[in-house]
């Protein structure tokens, strides 16, 4: 048996492809093989029976579950579970430096010696040394040591030695009497005495009444006739 291709060329049966025209060639299906649904359906022996595709069924979508549920009692905290939003407990603060600690006292244990106060050396008292300082000069008669202290000037044919001399501070121009004055100490104190001056005694440009004591003081001015002196008992 031939087989023949589209454009009638002959080949045989067991060709696969027309030897003229090169046209794939259908195989041959044996005569007891034919489908007697192809021959009602009118379709011709040898033809390829394509199978037909099943048609996938479509996915059933699963049934929607119900929500689980939600069970409110034990959401909620145990009584005696702390609650999230408590504040932490805050520590006891540590006793302020300055306040006072409470110490016990052991039985039998000895007192504790007292602290002596600190206390800030006192400055010792200045010693007062009394002197009589000639007014334009560097000259200083010292007193210290000395209780009474008579002022004038030396005159030796009337045997005057008073214990300070102003003669070489002009004291006989000056009008200094040869016992014109003297001063005397009486604990701390000291005053002065005119004795009977021709030119009087002046404390701070005051005249002093004779024989009459008058206090001094550290830095007072004291004038006998025209002669000055001050009197300093502070270094």
């Amino acid at each position: 048996m031939s087989i023949h291709c589209t454009q009638g060329h002959e080949n045989p049966d067991e060709a696969q492809f027309c030897y003229e025209c090169g046209e794939p060639l259908p195989a041959l299906i044996p005569a007891d093989d034919t489908n007697p649904q192809d021959e009602a359906s009118g379709v011709s022996p040898g033809a390829v029976h394509a199978e037909p595709e099943e048609t996938a069924a479509p996915a059933e979508s699963p049934a929607p579950q119900p929500a689980p549920a939600i069970d409110f009692e034990a959401t909620l905290p145990a009584p005696d579970a702390p609650s999230p939003f408590a504040e932490a407990p805050q520590e006891a603060s540590a006793p302020a430096a300055d306040e006072a600690e409470t110490v016990t006292a052991v039985p039998g244990a000895p007192e504790p010696e007292p602290v002596a106060a600190f206390s800030a050396p006192q400055a010792a008292p200045v010693a007062a040394q009394p002197r009589l300082m000639v007014e334009g000069t560097t000259t200083t008669f010292d007193l210290v040591g000395k209780t009474l202290v008579v002022v004038g000037r030396e005159d030796a044919p009337s045997n005057s030695f008073p214990d300070v001399d102003l003669t070489p501070y002009g004291a006989e121009e000056g009008g200094v009497s040869r016992l014109h004055a003297q001063l005397a100490q009486s604990g701390d104190a000291w005053t002065i005495e005119d004795l009977e001056s021709t030119n009087f005694t002046f404390v701070n440009r005051k005249r002093i009444a004779p024989k009459t004591p008058t206090p001094l003081n550290d830095g007072d001015e004291i004038r006998l006739g025209r002669v000055g002196l001050r009197f300093k008992t502070i270094a």
